[in-house]
Protein backbone atom coordinates (compact mmCIF):
# COMPACT_ATOMS: atom_id res chain seq x y z
CA UNK A 1 0.00 0.00 0.00
CA UNK A 2 1.63 3.17 -1.19
CA UNK A 3 0.20 5.46 1.50
CA UNK A 4 2.24 3.81 4.25
CA UNK A 5 5.93 3.91 3.30
CA UNK A 6 7.36 4.24 6.81
CA UNK A 7 7.26 1.86 9.73
CA UNK A 8 5.88 4.62 11.97
CA UNK A 9 2.71 4.71 9.90
CA UNK A 10 1.91 1.03 10.40
CA UNK A 11 -0.69 1.71 13.10
CA UNK A 12 -2.41 4.29 10.91
CA UNK A 13 -2.37 1.89 7.96
CA UNK A 14 -3.85 -0.88 10.05
CA UNK A 15 -6.67 1.38 11.18
CA UNK A 16 -7.35 2.57 7.63
CA UNK A 17 -7.44 -0.97 6.26
CA UNK A 18 -9.73 -2.24 9.04
CA UNK A 19 -11.97 0.80 8.68
CA UNK A 20 -12.21 0.41 4.92
CA UNK A 21 -13.04 -3.28 5.32
CA UNK A 22 -15.77 -2.47 7.85
CA UNK A 23 -17.28 0.16 5.56
CA UNK A 24 -17.34 -2.17 2.57
CA UNK A 25 -18.82 -5.05 4.55
CA UNK A 26 -21.43 -3.15 6.60
CA UNK A 27 -22.05 0.16 4.84
CA UNK A 28 -25.05 -0.81 2.72
CA UNK A 29 -27.47 1.24 4.86
CA UNK A 30 -25.28 4.34 5.00
CA UNK A 31 -26.27 7.24 2.73
CA UNK A 32 -22.81 8.82 2.65
CA UNK A 33 -21.58 9.32 -0.92
CA UNK A 34 -18.17 7.75 -0.31
CA UNK A 35 -19.75 4.68 1.25
CA UNK A 36 -22.19 4.33 -1.63
CA UNK A 37 -19.27 4.65 -4.08
CA UNK A 38 -17.39 1.87 -2.24
CA UNK A 39 -20.44 -0.41 -2.23
CA UNK A 40 -20.97 0.12 -5.97
CA UNK A 41 -17.28 -0.59 -6.59
CA UNK A 42 -17.57 -3.78 -4.52
CA UNK A 43 -20.41 -4.97 -6.72
CA UNK A 44 -18.43 -4.21 -9.90
CA UNK A 45 -14.91 -5.27 -8.92
CA UNK A 46 -15.03 -7.34 -5.75
CA UNK A 47 -14.46 -6.80 -2.06
CA UNK A 48 -10.66 -6.61 -1.99
CA UNK A 49 -10.43 -4.00 -4.75
CA UNK A 50 -13.11 -1.92 -3.06
CA UNK A 51 -11.25 -2.08 0.26
CA UNK A 52 -7.97 -1.09 -1.42
CA UNK A 53 -9.62 1.80 -3.27
CA UNK A 54 -11.31 3.10 -0.12
CA UNK A 55 -8.02 2.73 1.79
CA UNK A 56 -6.25 4.83 -0.84
CA UNK A 57 -9.02 7.44 -0.89
CA UNK A 58 -9.02 7.75 2.90
CA UNK A 59 -5.23 7.70 3.07
CA UNK A 60 -5.03 10.80 0.90
CA UNK A 61 -7.38 12.79 3.13
CA UNK A 62 -5.59 15.01 5.65
CA UNK A 63 -5.85 13.95 9.26
CA UNK A 64 -5.40 15.80 12.52
CA UNK A 65 -2.49 14.46 14.54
Amino acid sequence: MSNCPEQSNSDRCTLLIHGATAVVLTGKHNLDSIVQWAIALKQRSGRQKAVAALFNKNGKMPCAS
